[in-house]
């Protein structure tokens, strides 16, 4: 998988603890239902103007449900293998983070996002 450029820009929901927020144009790439892509924070400070850059890390958030999987990485092979091991698990197909929680295979998505966690980064 490419490594996304500024030219490179998706449009991403997230969920907040005060509801979701829409970022427009953010570097990062999708790979239903993931998206990886440069850390939110940092692009809300280069569009207000007091950063000019992006540091190396990449985030994962989950599509359908703007739910991060708490994984912010300079490690690119790491990510990648990540989202790559992680993607086919069915629960992942859940649109909504209570069907998502509800599903018979959300233990296993669990396990296996702790095991991928602790193994790559």
């Amino acid at each position: 998988m490419k490594k996304p450029t500024r030219q490179d820009t998706i449009n991403l929901r997230v969920y907040r603890h005060d509801g979701p927020i829409v970022y427009e144009n953010i570097v990062g790439i999708v790979t239903y239902p993931l998206a990886i892509h440069r850390r939110t924070i940092e692009f809300e400070e280069i569009q207000a103007g007091s950063r000019t850059r992006y540091s190396s890390d990449w985030s994962i958030t989950h599509i359908p449900t703007g739910k991060g999987f708490g994984i912010t990485s300079s490690n690119w092979n790491g990510v990648v293998t990540y989202v790559e091991s992680i993607i086919d698990e069915p629960a992942l197909l859940m649109v909504t983070d209570e069907t998502m929680t509800n599903h018979p295979c959300y233990r296993q998505l669990n396990e296996r996002h702790n095991e991928l966690r602790a193994k790559l980064f």
